[in-house]
């Protein structure tokens, strides 16, 4: 008879966690949902947290304030090992003396699972994870992908409710980590598992997550699908942490619905989307990503009148994208992307151009 490999989720609250280190604020108040069966990443620079919110959920680290609730059951009194978590280290903590076989089996050998249901659990899990024919070699003898899949499949083959992996992929070379990743993701939507995932890479959150929490120095800043956080921040940090920015300051001049004229400088304006934070008069920051501005020469742009003018400071070649800087104020540079540079026409440097800003994609955000 097979034994399955529990596809069991569960949903996992926090509320008002707060944790000091010291005199040092690692944690502000912070408070999540994830939803049972989720990949929910905890995305943020080095120090921001992160870290700190997942080994709490685990039970690895005590909060000073606030509650723990996974599928519904406060969980702060409860020890790690009872919590049906399992835990993924960026350091693999695999144990070097074992086999990949017996790495793998030791939770269930802990639990006093019938040898018979190891070995065919065992044997299950290793087959999902490519490492059928690995069981006997050691630790030594591995890569650092496979050795992550031993670590994942350990963590797998105990069927806990919740799989908390922290930046698990952060040792490998970049092939490897796109590898493993896929793989991760695609075992989180085949098992149906609750999974939360912590990473400072902005395109391994954007890539297997349902949702993403952006963190900063203790709190949370936005919580959004990978789409929401890109194109929506609703902050300067948001902003700037995940892809690349232009940032310019403005006040804003008038405003109409969703959408307001913002002038920047010199007689120039931008129009942009805004939410409820924003009124007339406001001073405010705005944002456009690169791949969104269209830049071409005067006679390029005679049939769509251009927004602004500049010229050209830099260019960058990047295979698939040509990057300009454009000087278009004084000491203001906006960084344009034009994606498949083969089927345009590559500008030169110091060429006066045009730009237009498509209004949908400007993002205005209270300064």
């Amino acid at each position: 008879m097979s034994v399955p490999i529990s596809r069991k989720a569960v949903d996992i609250k926090i509320r008002n966690i707060t944790k000091y280190y010291g005199n040092t604020l690692a944690l502000n108040k912070v408070s999540l949902d994830i939803k049972e069966g989720e990949f929910f990443t905890l995305l943020g620079p080095s120090g921001c947290g992160k870290t700190t919110t997942l080994r709490i959920i685990a039970g690895l680290t005590n909060s000073d304030e606030g509650q723990v609730y996974i599928g519904g059951k406060m969980v702060n009194d409860i020890p790690a090992w009872e919590r049906s978590t399992a835990f993924v280290f960026q350091s693999y903590a695999v144990w070097p003396f074992m086999s990949v076989f017996n790495n793998i089996a030791y939770g269930l050998k802990l639990r006093k699972i019938p040898k018979n249901q190891i070995k065919e659990k065992v044997k299950k899990v290793m087959r999902m994870l490519g490492l059928d024919e690995m069981g006997k070699r050691r630790p030594d003898q591995l890569s650092g992908g496979q050795l992550q899949r031993v670590a994942l499949a350990r963590a797998l083959v105990v069927e806990s409710t919740v799989l908390l992996l922290d930046e698990p992929l952060s040792n490998l070379d970049a092939k490897v980590r796109v590898e493993v990743r896929q793989e991760i993701r695609r075992l989180q939507k085949m098992l149906g598992i609750t999974m939360v995932y912590v990473t400072h890479d902005q395109e391994e959150a954007l890539v297997i997550s349902d949702r993403i929490a952006v963190m900063s120095k203790g709190v949370v800043e936005q919580i959004g699908s990978p789409f929401e956080i890109y194109s929506n921040p609703r902050t300067s940090f948001v902003a700037s942490f995940v892809g690349i920015t232009n940032f310019m300051e403005g006040r804003i001049s008038s405003e109409k619905g969703n959408m307001a004229t913002v002038e920047i400088g010199e007689g120039l304006s931008i129009k942009g989307q805004i939410d409820e934070r924003i009124k007339q008069g406001q001073d405010v920051m705005l944002f456009v990503r690169p791949e969104d501005i269209e830049i071409g020469t005067a006679i390029q742009s005679r049939k769509s009148p251009a927004e602004l003018e500049g010229d050209i400071s830099q260019i960058t070649f990047i295979g698939n994208m040509i990057r300009y800087e454009v000087k278009i104020l004084e000491e203001k540079i906006l960084t344009v992307e034009v994606h498949n540079p083969r089927k345009y026409k590559i500008l030169e440097e110091g060429s006066r151009v045009m730009i237009n800003i498509d209004p949908r994609s400007v993002t205005v955000i209270p300064r």
